[in-house]
């Protein structure tokens, strides 16, 4: 798990920052995102390359962390 996290920890915060502005908040849920990676790694498996990495993580790893943090930092 460790090279996969050094491999991708310079690009998912940037896909993160764009969205949550909050450079915190983009650690707290890479941590939660890798966890489930760590748990569930069957559809990172499968992929060939960086933009495909990106892609996959989002679906099927970070939106559900992502959209609790915006509806979070967002509420009335």
């Amino acid at each position: 798990m460790e090279p996969f996290v050094r491999s991708t920890f310079g690009s998912l915060p940037k896909c993160l920052y764009r969205y949550l502005g909050n450079e915190v908040e983009c650690e707290d849920i890479l941590e939660e995102v890798y966890a489930d990676i760590w748990e569930s790694p069957d559809r990172i498996c499968r992929v060939t390359n960086e933009k495909e990495l990106v892609r996959t993580v989002y679906l099927y790893y970070m939106r559900r962390h992502l959209r609790q943090v915006y509806r979070r930092l967002n509420a009335p």
